[in-house]
Order: structure tokens, then sequence, then C-alpha cells
């Protein structure tokens, strides 16, 4: 890859609560085996001469609470998302290597799913402050994300030094084994 791919990244948390309206949004939920694909990608290119793609991810999370003598318990389903409508790549710019630099940011988006899984279910949650409580969680997860994913960026200079990327892979894909039960 001779160009200087750039990418830029959105990734946001939707906290839902039982009974609220909810606004549907086209998404794909990160499963085991399946792989993004360039058809995928339905926005309409709108960055900088240089990008070849944009990428949007999020992390949504529901709970449900209810209290049980005086304890507080609560159920997350966390999920990592990618986001059909709001990515986009230029056709002439696709490549393989490209597509499976952007399928590491949906598999790191979902080893963050599973942090967060993990956090949520080795911390309790107080009755008295559970919103301020699950929002440290939320944001600790993110700032980790956010870090890691400059990280990546930045050694595999977007995913066009391929050494670095197959070695982000082996990284990536070995710290989700090491949080295999918590998979959704």
């Amino acid at each position: 890859m001779k160009n200087i791919l750039k990418f830029s990244f959105f990734i946001a948390l939707f906290i839902t609560f039982p009974l609220a309206a909810q606004n549907e949004i086209e998404s794909i939920t990160w499963q085991e085996g399946r792989q993004l694909k360039w058809s995928d990608y339905r926005g309409t290119p709108e960055g900088k001469v240089y990008e070849a793609a944009r990428s949007e991810f999020e992390i949504e999370f529901r709970y449900t609470g209810k209290i049980v003598e005086d304890e507080l318990e609560l159920q997350f389903q966390v999920s990592a998302l990618f986001i059909p409508n709001d990515s986009w790549t230029v056709e002439a710019k696709q490549s393989n290597e490209l597509l499976i630099h952007e399928q590491l940011h949906f598999d790191i988006t979902e080893l963050f799913a599973r942090k967060m899984r993990h956090e949520f279910s080795s911390v309790h949650i107080s009755a008295d402050n559970g919103k301020a409580e699950i929002q440290v969680i939320y944001d600790k997860v993110m700032a980790d994300m956010k870090r890691y994913r400059s990280l990546y960026n930045d050694e595999t200079f977007f995913g066009a030094n391929l050494n670095k990327q197959l070695e982000w892979n082996s990284k990536v894909r070995r710290e989700m084994i090491e949080l295999n039960q918590y998979v959704n």
C-alpha cells in the first residue's frame, strides 16, 4: 500500500433502559467467524482525499436491575456493533489488506466489549450510586480502548505495515481468547 491511509473511528455508547424508546439503527453485531465485507460499507465517502475507508463502531449496552433483599442486582447486555450506513470506502482504494485492518478494529471493539462485560460482572454496583459507578467503568474501558486503537494505528501505520498488522492480529486474537468467558 503506497498511499498513506488514515481512518477515523467513532465509538459511542448507548445506555438503554428497559421500556425506553429507542432509535433503531442498522448494525452488524460482532460474532465469531463473521468477517466484514466491502459490501457492508454502505455510507457515502465524505472524508479527505487520502482516506480510503471510514468504519463506524459502537459499544452498546443495556441493563436491567432489581432490588433483592436491599441489594441491587443488575444484568448487563453489551454488544460490539458495526454501523454500515455510517461506514464507507473508496472503491478504487479497496484491498484485502485494508479490509483486514478494518476487521481488526471491529475485533478490538469486541475485545473491549468483553473487558466491559468482565468489569460489570466483577464489581458490586450500589443501589445508591449505581449510575455513577457504571459511568466510571464505561469511561475507563472506553479510554483504554481509545489508547489501544491509537497504538494499533500508529504501529501498523493504518494497516500499511503488513508485518505489524500480522503481529496485531495475533495479539488481539490472544487477548480475545483470554476473555472468552465474557462472550455475549
